[in-house]
């Protein structure tokens, strides 16, 4: 029993009646309908449903989705209303910016398993029926819609050396290899059911292989050009010009004999003792320029304190990919490094080698010039712009040596090239004295490593539905080219598909997206591999994608998953997990370090789940009973508090939670609408140990809900109505009337746990002992009651004045209140009401 009474301790089941040695007791009501509810302790009145948006036929089954571009400004916030087969995109006007239907794309969605999470522009759409969808808006307001694109799917099996093994064929089709599959030796039905638009991928060993020309090839249709200013060049064309021509002058230290001469060191760096760079060059006017120290044919010597003049550089080679015109040359773009649209540097060393692990590159013997390796992660072809540097080997001018490079492209699979780039120029002959003799053993050398291979059904039908033709078609992007039938035990089909079912839940945790719940892997989760998002490819790295299943004593499904700091955190039908990298958390979650938790044995109900301050709440199996999950230093560990326990009658009672969203503004409040159309709030501040429950009620039921920001002022909540058999959007904001739907009157009702008069009354209510009540604005006395019994017997509120202005009021008088009465107080019609406290 109590004296001043707050409402922060929310509606209380009808079993707390008299429990006043419980704290929350002395902040409780026995109803709260269709108040706003402060964390403080007073209530406001709720503002009207007011009609936002019709919903169609097609949209019977409808659920709202939020959808933030931006909070700035009064745009950037939207909308989406999902159902099987149709998105629509709403203004927060209400007027529709696009829709979406099966003439754009046949996706369909499970509405009670549909759930939705956005990751910078794109909300990721995923529900039990499909793939996952991406509703996407561009800075110019233009929406898309299409299946979310993996670069790499996650698998089945990774990695795993099946027992029943499938044989794979490979011919030459006019176009493209054909291939053909046999599952003849698999006696699993669901695996072996070749369906239409199956994606299976296939892993066998890759051996060592190399890139070499010989100098013949290499020099093959060279274009020699003097300038480096581009001309027209047709694609195709290989070409070189002279670069970084110089002459530099030398004195001989002592006589140079012939046959000190080693062929292929023709600099006078490559013999210090004999030659020394001059100082002086006054003297040289008439030294005639020569290429080499090579002696004469026929022998010679050089004698000592002789003057030489070497001249020295390069020749630098290009591939053009693409025709080059005059009409494509631009002023102060002078060189063909100007254009590498036009001109890739290099000629080609060999074919192209698919890789997936290390690498290295040596040239072997004496030489000058410089050799690149390059890859490219989509295509083989020499003419295609994606290449990218891997790694030079460069041997300058008097450094007639080599530098080895290597690489590791474990990671993710590419092509690699061998590019010659420069050659040493020691005539006036052309390149053909300069350049790399077959000896220098110049080869790219690619290690043995495990060659993953995708293929696709392609089924064709005709007009009847007769198949008219169907094949597989190999989808990667890197191929390795093979002829013949290979026997393969490490296969997969996607694990995503028809097949086994589509993931149900999707979360964004450690910058890696996560997926989870399949039907035939219900307790599983796939990760992304680390700041690439679309890519599930698992290899050895840190960084690489992780596929993962919950140990349970159940087959349960992941309900729920919440990331919450450096824990994912996550609930079955059977309990409660924490998923981290490391079991003390805190570690950035890698393949190696994952680690599982179980904390709780709550159980869950799907699809019901938010993340409110620093804690997950979540509804228990069944509907009735809502928790929040987090850590807790008490037991140092995670740990699930029912929030209901003072009011379990709150969804228990009224069907159990259907939906739920959270709005931040002003106050942090859960919204969970109810299975017989009432709608229950909680409005949570769990640092002051307050989660106050309240209602609202409609004339009509409320079916679904989702909140959205509204700048600087209360957040707006949006609710699928349904009234008279007809469903609509309406919304709650701070710009709403005090009444739902068009016109539909409603009463704010708000009754007491007991009182008792206190020894202590505020001034100006000692003299007159009853009950008084604290008002937080004025209130009109039209549509307003009051009662003293418990809610039996309500009559007008009465004063000397029209309307209450903002302060304490005496309301009911000591000869209509008794020990243990219970204040109520309501109203309605188009009235603001705002109630801080009672004096009992």
């Amino acid at each position: 029993m109590q004296g001043r009474i707050a409402f922060n301790g929310g509606e209380q089941s009808p079993e707390m009646a008299a429990r006043a040695d419980v704290e929350a007791y002395n902040r409780g009501c026995a109803a709260l309908e269709n108040w706003n509810l402060s964390p403080i302790g007073g209530v406001r009145r709720r503002r009207g449903m007011r009609m936002f948006a019709s919903l169609e036929d097609e949209e019977s089954d409808a659920r709202l989705l939020p959808y933030i571009y931006t909070y700035s400004g009064d745009g950037g916030r939207y909308i989406v209303v999902a159902s099987r087969q149709q998105l629509r995109i709403l203004g927060m006007d209400g007027s529709e910016l696009a829709r979406f239907t099966q003439d754009d794309m046949p996706f369909f969605i499970d509405m009670p398993s549909c759930r939705a999470r956005q990751l910078n522009a794109l909300l990721i759409i995923t529900s039990a029926a499909d793939m996952p969808l991406e509703l996407k808006m561009d800075a110019n307001q233009q929406w898309s819609l299409s299946y979310y694109e993996f670069d790499e799917p996650p698998w089945r099996y990774e990695n795993e050396q099946r027992d029943e093994p499938i044989l794979v064929s490979a011919t030459a089709g006019e176009v493209d290899t054909v291939y053909d599959v046999d599952f003849s030796q698999v006696s699993n039905e669901k695996e072996n059911a070749v369906e239409d638009d199956d994606t299976l991928r296939f892993s066998y060993y890759m051996p060592q292989q190399e890139a070499f020309a010989g100098k013949d090839d290499l020099i093959a249709r060279v274009e020699e050009r003097q300038d480096a200013r581009p001309v027209a060049t047709s694609k195709g064309t290989k070409i070189c010009h002279p670069f970084e021509m110089t002459t530099k002058y030398y004195v001989c230290k002592k006589e140079w004999p012939a046959d000190v001469y080693c062929p292929g060191l023709d600099l006078p760096e490559n013999y210090p003792d004999n030659f020394q760079a001059a100082e002086d060059l006054s003297s040289y006017t008439g030294v005639t320029p020569r290429w080499s120290v090579r002696p004469p044919d026929g022998g010679g010597a050089i004698a000592k304190n002789a003057k030489l003049a070497i001249r020295m550089g390069y020749w630098k080679y290009y591939t053009c990919i693409k025709d080059f015109t005059d009409a494509d040359f631009v002023d102060g773009a002078s060189t063909y490094d100007d254009y590498p649209d036009f001109f890739l540097p290099g000629i080609a060393v060999g074919e192209a080698l698919p890789c997936r692990g290390e690498w290295e590159f040596w040239c072997s013997g004496v030489w000058y010039g410089s050799y690149m390796v390059i890859r490219n992660y989509e295509s083989a072809s020499i003419y295609n712009a994606g290449w990218e540097t891997a790694g030079v080997s460069i041997s300058r001018n008097a450094d007639a040596s080599n530098m080895q490079v290597t690489g590791d492209e474990s990671d993710e699979a590419c092509y690699l090239r061998l590019m010659l780039t420069t050659s040493r120029r020691i005539s006036t002959s052309g390149i053909t004295s300069g350049f790399p003799s077959d000896s220098c053993g110049n080869r790219l050398i690619v290690q043995g490593y495990r060659h993953d291979s995708v293929l696709e059904r392609r089924v064709v039908y005709d007009e009847n539905d007769n198949v008219l033709s169907s094949n597989w078609r190999c989808l990667d992007k890197i191929q390795a080219a093979w002829f013949g039938q290979k026997r393969i035990s490490n296969w997969s089909w996607r694990a995503f598909s028809a097949r086994y079912g589509y993931p149900r839940i999707c979360e964004v945790f450690n910058q890696r997206l996560v997926f989870a719940a399949t039907d035939d892997q219900p307790q599983s989760l796939w990760f992304s591999r680390t700041d690439d998002l679309r890519n599930f490819s698992v290899y050895e790295g840190d960084d690489s994608a992780i596929a993962i299943t919950l140990a349970t004593t159940t087959q349960n499904p992941i309900c729920w998953i919440q990331a919450q700091a450096a824990r994912l955190c996550l609930g079955t039908c059977e309990g409660e997990f924490v998923v981290s990298g490391t079991a003390t958390g805190g570690a950035v979650l890698t393949p190696t370090n994952i680690t599982v938790q179980g904390h709780g044995h709550i159980g869950s109900d799907e699809n019901l789940s938010l993340v409110a301050a620093d804690k997950v709440l979540f509804v228990e199996r069944g509907g009735g009973r809502c928790y929040d999950y987090g850590y807790s230093y008490e037991v140092d560990g995670y740990r699930s508090a029912d929030l209901t326990v003072l009011a379990p009658h709150i969804l228990s009672e009224h069907g159990g939670a259907v939906d739920c969203t959270l709005l931040r503004k002003p106050d942090t409040v859960a919204v969970f609408p109810l299975g017989d159309g009432q709608v229950a709030l909680c409005t949570y501040v769990p640092m002051q140990q307050v989660n106050a429950w309240h209602r609202w009620t409609t004339d009509g039921s409320v079916l679904r809900a989702c909140a959205l920001p509204n700048g600087t002022v209360s957040d707006r909540l949006f609710f699928i109505v349904e009234r008279e058999g007809e469903r609509s959007i309406e919304v709650v904001d701070d710009g709403s009337p005090f009444f739902d739907g068009h016109g539909i009157d409603y009463v704010s009702t708000l009754i007491s746990n007991a009182t008792f008069n206190a020894v202590e009354a505020p001034v100006g209510l000692r003299k007159t002992p009853g009950v008084g009540f604290l008002f937080g604005i004025d209130a009109p006395l039209e549509n307003m009651q009051i009662c003293s019994d418990g809610g039996n017997a309500w009559t007008a509120a009465t004063h000397s004045t029209p309307s209450l202005p903002a302060g304490w009021h005496k309301l009911v008088t000591i000869s209509n209140w008794s020990y243990e009465n219970k204040i109520g107080f309501r109203v309605w019609g188009d009235n603001d009401a705002s109630l801080l406290a009672l004096q009992g």
